[in-house]
């Protein structure tokens, strides 16, 4: 199997492409989205923003007419809980009416095929709404870049519905074929899989898991079960398919953002005190290379970092495999079983890079994540976001004022305590 795979040369990454979207996705202006939905089909879709039903809506974007595009509510279990419904546990998710600010997608060429939105064909509006501070995912995109991870790019966005003020959300850059095509040197057309570790060889499974290629029955997952049967029969081979570089600058921004809701959070079911395995991780892409044995990964999803022991957390370090069984930390809320990430094992090789993902976070600690740069970024955002803040504060359960102001602080406190703990919580 291994034989077939194509040996290329497996390019490098653009974290920060100069392309026709480069414009649209800034920190220098807070834009102005303004969407209208006819009465009924708004009603449909807030009675259940779980059931991510598209709807059409006239669009203008900073004063200008788009056109008619597809609008639904998007997100996984977790973004359909309150505030975006009543809902507090995930169980709940099934079928709640939206009560609060939802996470939108819009879809640019469903009713016009060929409706471009300065090069988009889709774009994520994120609610923020586990949030207050809505600076974490801003913030954690960008440490992403600046260290050469290919990353979504993202933009604050005012969003009008109806004429009635939504609230502030984030534009967040949809992982798709022109996401990689203006990301990998060697030409960007490979497969993109979502939230599909490379612990399966399961064809199947795999093929489900397509983000791009997935209407072409000739689609091959070739590559992705041979780096799966690698992780699997030997873990060292692994290497060959992973660009070290690339993944200790990955580790070391996931880790040091405290993202304890990403690739290296091992979720893992218990019943009635028998275990049933490692469960799943979530919030991540894999870009395959089609002319090489290289696999990518993309970052996704990072509401939840800094967050720490205000909700969820990795209870042990990332590298601890002294005791694989599943386990609930004890500041979880809600609880949710867990087993430590070197368990995994893939995870486990990664952690025997422990001398080089130490300089790596020296590098990130130097620069990007420097006291200087996260003050001038956090100064920067906080001015800009501040009059929408203000102006959306208590409506669709966003924060107040003095809320936010918490927020930020609360997330001051999380980066100095990073910095100083390289990426840990007290306890680990």
């Amino acid at each position: 199997m291994l034989a077939s795979i194509p040996q290329g040369d497996p390019g490098s990454v653009k974290a920060m492409p100069d392309d026709e979207s480069a414009a649209f996705f800034n920190d220098k202006e807070v834009h102005e989205l303004d969407l209208r939905v006819s009465t009924d089909d708004l009603a449909l879709i807030d009675s259940d923003p779980s059931a991510e039903q598209y709807v059409n809506a006239d669009m203008q974007l900073d004063g200008e007419s788009v056109g008619t595009v597809g609008l639904r509510y998007k997100g996984s279990a977790g973004a359909f809980l309150a505030p975006c419904t009543a809902a507090t546990l995930p169980g709940e998710r099934a079928r709640g009416a939206k009560v609060g600010k939802c996470s939108m997608k819009l879809d640019f060429d469903r009713v016009k095929a060929d409706l471009r939105v300065h090069g988009l064909k889709k774009l994520n509006l994120h609610a923020m709404g586990r949030d207050p501070s809505m600076l974490r995912e801003q913030l954690g995109y960008s440490l992403f870049r600046e260290m050469g991870v290919a990353t979504p790019r993202t933009t604050y966005m005012r969003v009008v519905i109806n004429g009635q003020l939504e609230g502030l959300f984030l534009g967040v850059e949809q992982i798709d074929g022109r996401f990689t095509r203006a990301r990998f040197s060697e030409g960007g057309k490979g497969n993109v899989y979502k939230e599909i570790w490379p612990n399966t060889w399961d064809p199947v499974r795999l093929r489900a898991a397509l983000e791009t290629n997935e209407d072409d029955d000739a689609t091959s997952v070739l590559s992705m079960m041979g780096f799966a049967a690698a992780v699997d029969l030997d873990p060292q081979a692994a290497r060959r398919w992973l660009d070290r570089d690339y993944m200790l600058s990955f580790i070391a921004v996931d880790r040091m953002i405290l993202n304890d809701d990403g690739a290296f959070r091992w979720y893992c079911y218990t019943f009635r005190g028998l275990d049933f395995g490692l469960g799943s991780n979530h919030n991540f892409f894999w870009y395959e290379s089609p002319v090489s044995t290289r696999m990518w990964l993309i970052p996704w999803d990072l509401d939840l970092s800094f967050a720490g022991a205000e909700r969820t957390r990795i209870d042990r370090d990332w590298r601890d495999k002294s005791d694989c069984t599943c386990h609930t930390a004890e500041l979880d809320v809600p609880a949710s079983p867990q087993r430590a990430p070197a368990c995994d094992a893939l995870t486990g090789e990664l952690a025997t890079w422990l001398d080089d993902y130490e300089q790596v976070v020296d590098k990130l600690l130097a620069g990007p994540m420097s006291g200087e740069a996260i003050d001038g970024k956090l100064m920067r955002w906080i001015e800009l976001i501040e009059p929408t803040v203000q102006e959306a504060a208590g409506l669709h359960s966003a924060p107040n004022e003095s809320e936010w102001q918490d927020a930020v602080s609360f997330l001051r406190s999380a980066i100095d305590h990073s910095r100083q703990s390289r990426g840990h919580w007290p306890g680990h």
